[in-house]
């Protein structure tokens, strides 16, 4: 992006921002006793589960790539 920020970094705070604003939208419904509003909190929970499982399975395969390439270099070469 011409700002500098990564589209995708971007796109995923949005829908993790998104889930975010649904679902204290839905606890107001729910605490003010509108129709539906028990199932409408339970998606926008379902959904902010979805996006931060998203999230943290790819920090986790982040994770493991770089240390996959970290260990690239670190062959037996050194050992001996």
């Amino acid at each position: 992006m011409a700002d500098g920020s990564d589209a995708a970094e971007v796109d995923k705070w949005e829908r993790q921002r998104s889930a975010e604003a649904e679902l204290e939208a839905a606890e107001a419904a729910s605490a003010r006793g509108e129709a539906g509003a028990a199932k409408r909190l339970a998606a926008a929970e379902q959904a902010l589960d979805a996006v931060l499982e998203a999230a943290l399975k790819e920090a986790a395969d982040d994770d493991y790539s770089e240390s996959e390439e970290e260990g690239a270099f670190s062959g037996s070469d050194a050992e001996g």
